[in-house]
């Protein structure tokens, strides 16, 4: 069997106007000699969360099909599609597709993938290939200051892209997942407004309005949140009016996280009854969340975040830790894990 790459997988749904589900049908046909039981994942890719897991014996001709929530004011359901062999992890097959709610046929070559029955496809095909080719050209680079004049370039080609095709779904996670870090900021408003109009519930659209306008939370009320706890619990922000409120972005593999979880024990113990942490988990899988809060035992209540709630808090890189008065209001936006007891400490008594 040929070795495959292990490739980010991207799925785009696409539907009718009002906001709900329709129904998707994708045909896969695997060009590769499998004989594993394949697990193949059907994820959301606004909160990268498991929708459906679909489990296909000894076959690599096959049928899924479901239910696919799509956009406000869009035909769009934005989804990832994983495809592993289990007990295999030589093969991990991703693609990138865009569905409208008819069926798409799938081949999946060890080295390339077709489609037919979507026009859409066409065209994110012709507008990824030379993004593509030019992310390869970063693969080969090691210096990082000739990496990120490639990313630039890349920067420039989305944007040129986005400017004259606003209508196009797939021009904002293009922009909005890395490369507007390498976009001026005026221009980002321009992205930012045509993303309003066309797609204003997407993840990517708000991320690139945030950078565009800015995301300063000092003293500002501290926007709220429900999100669920490891027991599927729902936890709001507003439920500990009246305590200091400690929020920890975080994730398990993020390095810097892991490292830090030792010092929000300490002023865990530290301050006691007088400060609440909520840690608020970045993590693709529910799954490898849990197990993290096994291995590691931070401190605090543990919550997974459903990306709104990034935005919300302008959460660009983890870790990140925030400070909330028991008014609701921000105190502090970016505590650095060195100068937690001390930055604390100006607010709280031990």
């Amino acid at each position: 069997m040929k070795t495959i790459k292990k490739l980010l997988i991207l799925i785009l749904f696409t539907g009718f106007i009002k906001a709900g589900t329709l129904n998707y049908k994708l045909h896969i046909k695997l060009h590769i000699n499998s004989k594993h039981t394949l697990r193949i994942k059907i994820i959301n890719a606004k909160t990268f969360r498991v929708d459906t897991v679909f489990y296909i014996e000894n076959s690599n001709d096959f049928v899924l099909q479901g239910k696919y929530k799509h956009l406000k004011g869009s035909d769009i359901g934005y989804y990832q599609v994983v495809i592993r062999e289990i007990n295999n992890d030589k093969l991990s097959v991703g693609f990138v597709t865009l569905l409208q709610p008819n069926p798409v046929y799938v081949e999946v070559f060890p080295d390339s993938v077709s489609f037919k029955g979507s026009k859409i496809q066409e065209e994110y095909t012709k507008f990824y290939n030379p993004l593509r080719r030019m992310e390869k050209e970063t693969g080969k680079l090691k210096s990082r200051k000739q990496k990120k004049k490639v990313y630039k370039k890349i920067a420039s080609y989305i944007l040129n892209y986005a400017k004259q095709n606003p209508e196009k779904i797939f021009v904002y996670p293009a922009l909005g997942d890395y490369y507007y870090n390498y976009v001026d900021k005026e221009e980002l408003k321009e992205i930012c407004e045509n993303g309003k109009k066309y797609f204003p519930e997407m993840f990517y659209v708000k991320r690139i309005c945030r950078e565009a306008n800015g995301y300063s939370l000092a003293k500002q009320k501290a926007p709220d949140f429900t999100l669920p706890d490891t027991s599927g619990k729902q936890v709001s922000l507003s439920g500990f009016k009246g305590k200091y409120v400690l929020l920890n972005f975080w994730a398990s593999w993020c390095v810097p996280c892991v490292k830090e979880i030792p010092k929000i024990k300490e002023v865990a113990k530290l301050y006691g009854d007088n400060l609440v942490i909520i840690g608020i988990s970045a993590d693709f899988y529910e799954a490898n969340w849990k197990n993290a809060l096994k291995i590691h035992k931070p401190a605090g209540i543990q919550l997974l975040s459903d990306r709104d709630t990034d935005i919300d808090y302008g959460v660009k890189y983890i870790p990140r830790n925030i400070l909330i008065s028991p008014e609701g209001y921000i105190l502090e936006e970016e505590i650095p894990p060195t100068k937690l007891k001390k930055v604390i400490g100006k607010y709280i008594s031990e």
